[in-house]
């Protein structure tokens, strides 16, 4: 064999052995709570540990102190419960977990939102049906702005 084949068969040994699966997206709402769970059945799980960034939240069935109050862990299932979510909740949380000989790792992005207020919409109408008016008016207004459209003579205006 060449050695330009064994390049290739290394490097694609180095690729497949360091693949990391994608990260799984969860949105939480400021106040709330959400649960992270993990991916395999928990039977024979050992050596689990969850982290947010480079903290530990649970080594093996423990609960930091730092997390205590803000986390409940299920040591049944190892899913991990965040309370009370803040935008500081924010974050990459890892479960890291060895079964049947084989090391494990599922990776969350956390991203906590405000609530989003109920949109009030007021619409005005006024018709004459003997002269063919028909003029509509919606505002519709939310969080952080309006929107105005005025329909009438078979066309519509934004503002």
């Amino acid at each position: 064999m060449n050695i330009l084949g064994f390049l290739l068969i290394l490097l694609l040994s180095i690729n497949t052995g360091i693949r990391a699966e994608p990260s799984v997206d969860q949105y939480g709402l400021k106040g709330g709570s959400i649960c992270l769970d993990v991916a395999e059945p928990p039977e024979m799980i050992k050596g689990l540990k969850w982290m947010k960034d480079s903290d530990v939240i649970v080594d093996d069935k423990e609960i930091s102190p730092k997390y205590k109050q803000k986390v409940d862990y299920n040591s049944v299932n190892h899913s991990l419960c965040i309370k009370n979510l803040l935008n500081t909740d924010s974050g990459i949380y890892m479960v890291n977990y060895r079964k049947s000989w084989k090391e494990s790792t599922t990776t969350y992005r956390l991203l906590v939102e405000d609530h989003v207020p109920k949109p009030v919409m007021d619409v005005t109408s006024l018709f004459n049906t003997s002269v063919g008016l028909c003029d509509v008016t919606v505002n519709c207004s939310g969080k952080d702005g309006w929107m105005l459209s005025v329909c009438g003579w078979g066309q519509c205006t934004l503002s």
